[in-house]
């Protein structure tokens, strides 16, 4: 008896230990237009600012550590579907310097998705917009590049679709 309770406690643990999906977080930003955001690449000779993109896909900003687990699994998640974002901007970035970015870059093999945007907010600018306290932090923002929605956790890919069509 003593046993099973002790299990039953440890099992609790454990469950609520897994990484929840999470929700819309409310920032006061939504509906405002993407600020000057850059991202400096892989080779540290190119910014690339968000706010000029062309075209007229939706971008969704994925924030992360390269030691964070759950960033990771969340790469991967991203990475292994982008066929099913063929119809968003991908755009990975970090607050790591260019040398702790580098090994995951080569690790999650960006070279081979040439589409999707990765590197090092290297000023800060975003993680300071929007006051990062954890990672992973993922901003969707609409085709015309205003903010629709803060995530703060994983998100499966079935779900960030349904909120980026809306």
């Amino acid at each position: 008896m003593k046993w099973t309770g002790i299990m039953l406690i440890l099992i609790t643990i454990l469950i609520s230990c897994k990484p929840k999906e999470q929700s819309y977080i409310p920032t006061g930003k939504e509906g405002k237009g993407m600020e000057k955001f850059t991202v400096l690449e892989y080779d540290s000779t190119k910014r690339i600012q968000l706010d000029q993109l062309k075209g007229s896909k939706p971008i969704v900003v994925f924030y992360f550590s390269p030691t964070c687990p759950y960033c990771r699994a969340q790469t991967e998640e991203f990475l292994n579907n982008t066929e099913r974002l063929s119809d968003v901007q991908l755009c990975f970035m970090t607050f790591t310097p260019l040398s702790e970015f580098r090994p995951y870059y080569d690790e999650f093999k960006f070279k081979d998705h040439p589409d999707v945007i990765a590197g090092v907010d290297d000023q800060q600018k975003f993680f300071n917009y929007f006051e990062i306290t954890s990672v992973p932090f993922i901003a969707i923002y609409d085709k015309n590049k205003l903010l629709q929605r803060v995530i703060n956790g994983p998100i499966k890919i079935k779900r960030l679709m349904e909120l980026i069509q809306g």
